[in-house]
């Protein structure tokens, strides 16, 4: 007995009519057909009377069909039940870049906890090109990415910021307001590390572009490092501007031209995003 000839039989009871079963289910006739009589065989039963143009079930047709009906509902209800636990993951990974994740991750986890409680957020912090690659070769679930778009991915945009540059109040530097590229020729700098940052590679790119020497003295994966280069004076630093006040006695400057970027969430387009995916992107669609 296989659950295709249950559907058929089921079918052909609710339409009355082999016919009609075959055009609602297109398949042909032949096929319901062959179906009811191999779960007759099967069986040895005989479950439609065939004296009369009727379509009518013998006594025991009805009978097989009680049974059949409650089997089918169960069988639905078994593939609701294990598509929804397929689609419930007990971690998800998150990829996020550094600085991004030390102004976003401490409002979104709590939260998070919340919203699912029984599931965990495997964090992974890199440079948005570092966190690309992981999430195209699926070592991600989704990240958070700055300034970046791939049509490979469903995304959405979480919120927007501006970087400033961030130097000690005992600088000399902290009376400007808004400052140049130029200006930045020789001054020490605390950059992130490593080739996946998007980041450094933009300061570079501006430092090569206005002529003045890049001063990096300090290189470093942690933001509590930029932190405390800034805030002791050793260094300045290029901070968005939604986390400066968390370096104390500091101050941010906003660099001419600006540079602005947008953190987005992207995660795969191939796959339905399973429940705690799904709680993670509405959160974010209402974020700030």
């Amino acid at each position: 007995m296989k659950l295709q000839q249950l559907r058929y039989f089921q079918s052909a009871c609710e339409q009355k009519s082999i016919t009609k079963a075959a055009a609602a289910l297109h398949v042909s006739q032949p096929t319901i057909t062959i179906a009811i009589r191999e779960l007759e065989e099967e069986f040895n039963l005989v479950l439609m009377n065939r004296t009369t143009k009727k379509f009518q079930l013998t006594t025991a047709g009805e009978l097989f069909l009680e049974k059949s009906n409650f089997l089918l509902k169960e069988v639905d209800t078994f593939e609701r039940n294990m598509t929804e636990l397929g689609r419930h993951k007990k971690t998800i990974r998150l990829g996020i870049p550094v600085m991004a994740g030390s102004y976003f991750l401490p409002i979104l986890l709590p939260s998070y906890k919340i919203l699912c409680p029984n599931s965990q957020l495997e964090i992974v912090e890199n440079g948005s090109k570092g966190l690309l690659s992981d999430l195209k070769n699926e070592n991600l679930d989704c990240a958070i990415l700055t300034n970046v778009t791939d049509v490979a991915f469903n995304q959405i945009d979480v919120y927007e910021d501006e970087m400033l540059f961030c130097v000690s109040k005992k600088n000399p530097l902290a009376q400007n307001r808004k400052i140049k590229i130029e200006q930045l020729d020789g001054v020490p700098l605390v950059l992130f590390r490593g080739a996946n940052f998007a980041l450094t590679d933009l300061i570079a790119d501006l430092f090569h572009q206005s002529g003045a020497n890049m001063n990096v003295i300090y290189e470093t994966l942690q933001f509590t490092n930029v932190q405390q280069m800034v805030s002791t004076d050793l260094a300045g630093g290029f901070v968005n501007k939604r986390l400066c006040h968390t370096i104390p006695n500091s101050v941010g400057i906003s660099l001419v031209p600006s540079i602005t970027y947008t953190a987005r969430l992207l995660w795969p387009k191939n796959q339905k995003p399973y429940y705690e995916l799904q709680q993670l992107i509405d959160f974010c669609k209402k974020f700030d």
